[in-house]
């Protein structure tokens, strides 16, 4: 955001000036990514004659090409990225198993080893019912439904999807406050229904107390789990109510992520609900001809 607000010598800074940056921006890692959709979460301020609105949607489409590009099925960079099955199952086993292993690829002319174990990972698209032509706006509903495939995320890999499934509902949730009357208010979406399980599981916990959501994580998910349930049904009919255990993990390593950066989830949640009070929803009484 602060690159993309910089001070502009022209006189009256456009939307062309706001999208030109966007476009160049690239975030240094994951977690700056990660900040920038948390600051993005709480933004509200128009700049010069740019409404907060249009500044936001640039910003959150920006992040959703990020997302877009490393997560796309088929040639998404972050796959190349996950620790192979075979590295996993290796670096767990026991001396057996690893004679076992070894033992197995010793059958094979030539060897092929080094070409499993350095192929990356990916997870189930079909079985998560996802397509390869998921667009860059839904990428937080792409990101939940990766979750079927719930042995899929231990590790380096859980880390990875977690981080990004919080940034994509971050991105999600500001661009949706920006149409809020239609998305978030009393109709019932299936966009709100995926925020609403996206902020549940991240961004929440003080639906039933801080140290509730921090410390308890069986008993917090008891006051969720209904959320989380409704977007997974949306995701696919064949998804296990029960499934939903794959997201205590994902929460989980992203509190890790949070106090590693020196973050409280408190601090998240404060910047999150800032902009329900600086933008409120503001409901105004319709005056009838009677004077009502």
């Amino acid at each position: 955001m602060h690159a993309m607000l910089a001070p502009s010598e022209a006189r009256d800074p456009t939307i062309d000036l706001l999208v030109a940056r966007a476009r160049a921006y690239r975030p240094l890692s994951l977690l700056h990514l990660h900040l920038d959709a948390l600051e993005l979460r709480g933004f509200v301020e128009d700049w010069g004659t740019v409404g907060w609105q249009e500044i936001v949607s640039i910003a959150a489409h920006r992040i959703f090409g990020e997302l877009h590009d490393r997560w796309r099925p088929g040639d998404g960079t972050v796959y190349a990225e996950f620790t192979s099955d075979q590295q996993l199952e290796w670096s767990t086993a026991s001396d057996e198993r690893r004679s076992e292993i070894d033992n197995f690829y010793l059958r094979f002319e030539p060897d092929i080893r080094n070409l499993l174990e350095g192929g990356g990972a990916h997870p189930k698209f079909a079985y998560a019912s996802s397509r390869a032509d998921v667009l860059p706006a839904h990428m937080h509903r792409f990101l939940f439904a990766l979750g079927m495939d719930e042995n899929f995320w231990v590790g380096d890999r859980l880390l990875t999807w977690a981080l990004d499934l919080a940034t994509a509902g971050l991105a999600a949730y500001a661009l949706a406050w920006t149409d809020r009357y239609r998305l978030l208010g009393p109709c019932i979406t299936d966009e709100g229904l995926f925020l609403r399980a996206i902020d549940a599981l991240f961004f929440s916990s003080r639906r039933v107390g801080m140290d509730l959501g921090v410390k308890c994580p069986d008993a917090y998910f008891d006051e969720i789990v209904e959320d989380l349930q409704v977007a997974m049904e949306l995701c696919s009919p064949h998804w296990p109510r029960t499934a939903y255990k794959v997201f205590k993990r994902c929460r989980q390593s992203y509190l890790i992520e949070l106090s590693q950066l020196g973050l409280s989830l408190e601090q998240v949640e404060d910047i999150c609900d800032s902009i329900i009070e600086r933008r409120p929803f503001v409901y105004r009484r319709v005056r009838t001809d009677h004077g009502e």
